[in-house]
């Protein structure tokens, strides 16, 4: 075989190994829910984080936002569906950012800006007195 066959195949054969694996280490796009609701904090931690409460629900990783519209209480995924990274909230531009990619996700997990295509996933929130549940 020729040096110039060789380094051609071999180039191609790490192109398409790369891509599908980088593509299968995406999360989904809804965690799976367990049925069971857990304690995540309270409605006074709420408060004093100023609406927005970094938590996890099980082993992953959320945010609580109190809507200011509505006053409704929604868990958010900071888990980026593109790649699996952990989004960061940035209070500056009021957005969730994925340090991998560079998506963009609104404050309620709405893509702003990709290559991420699928919202932050979220979680069913409940309210017991003054303990906020979270299904993990």
């Amino acid at each position: 075989m020729e040096r110039r066959t060789f380094l051609g195949l071999a180039a191609a054969s790490a192109a398409t190994s790369a891509l599908p694996a980088c593509k299968s280490a995406a999360p989904p796009s809804q965690p799976a829910a367990s049925g069971t609701f857990e304690s995540v904090g309270t409605l006074s931690q709420l408060a004093q984080a100023g609406d927005r409460l970094d938590t996890q629900v099980g082993t992953a990783p959320i945010t609580l936002v109190k809507k200011p519209d509505s006053g409704d209480l929604i868990a958010i995924s900071r888990v980026c569906p593109h790649a699996g990274c952990t989004v960061e909230w940035r209070s500056e531009t009021t957005l969730f950012a994925c340090p991998c990619h560079n998506s963009l996700f609104s404050p309620t997990g709405e893509v702003v800006q990709g290559p991420a295509t699928q919202p932050l996933a979220t979680y069913p929130v409940k309210v017991e007195g003054e303990t906020i549940l979270v299904q993990g």
